[in-house]
């Protein structure tokens, strides 16, 4: 990564992960496009770009904000992704690579739940609603790619609810926007309620969400989801 102080977005193009040589060298620079998406074999990255990659620490989204300058520097960031994307700018293809944002595979398939750890849950709340809305359909072909063994639609129902895992820990992280006016969760020792005004199409804004009275934050532990009524205005 570039370790240029300089957080304008024309600097992103500088400040990618790359991949790294066994005796410790990365490849130059010259050349290098961000957006260049590979499918395997010699190059960097496997099945996607640098973009792609660029977002890629599931488990440890705080660490990832500061690494990469912090909100501030790192909300201008998304955006981009997800405006450059098929999905920002409405020529969806499902199973064809897009190198920026690209629900079908799953390397960038959380992204959307950046935005709330960076102190944007609006802006996640806006492009969670715009992928369904987008790329799921009840049609044959209805999911925006190879489901991977229930993937896809693993991503819907938790962005239905309006919370989604964060891998390798107890915790979710709040998407701010759940689809029914009413679910239940129910799962081996409790209860999971989730009410809500649903989102229709077009209503793209974050609701407010307590639990016991108390304001959601960016996240919501498993144990603090156990027995847990929800409820969105």
């Amino acid at each position: 990564r570039d370790s240029s102080t300089s957080r304008g977005l024309g600097d992103v193009y500088k400040r990618q992960f790359r991949g790294r040589s066994e005796d410790g060298s990365f490849p130059s620079a010259e050349g290098f496009e961000p957006a260049q998406y590979t499918e395997r074999g010699e190059e960097e990255f496997t099945e996607g770009s640098a973009w792609h990659w660029r977002f890629y620490v599931p488990h440890d989204p705080e660490g990832l904000i500061e690494v990469l300058g912090g909100d501030e520097a790192f909300v201008p960031e998304l955006e981009e992704f997800f405006a450059q994307s098929g999905v920002g700018k409405g020529r969806v293809r499902t199973f064809l690579p897009d190198p920026y944002y690209w629900h079908g595979n799953q390397p960038p398939m959380h992204v959307s739940y950046l935005f709330a750890p960076a102190g944007a849950i609006e802006r996640g709340a806006y492009w969670i609603d715009r992928i369904r809305e987008l790329l799921y359909t009840p049609a044959p072909d209805g999911l925006p790619g190879n489901d991977d063994g229930g993937t896809l639609s693993s991503w819907y129902v938790f962005s239905a609810l309006g919370f989604y895992p964060i891998a390798g820990s107890d915790r979710y992280v709040w998407g701010g926007a759940p689809v029914f006016s009413k679910a239940e969760v129910t799962g081996a020792r409790e209860v999971v309620t989730v009410t809500s005004e649903p989102a229709r199409s077009g209503d793209r804004e974050a609701h407010d969400c307590s639990s016991g009275g108390a304001a959601m934050g960016a996240f919501v532990t498993h144990e603090g989801l156990l027995g847990a009524t929800i409820a969105c205005d």
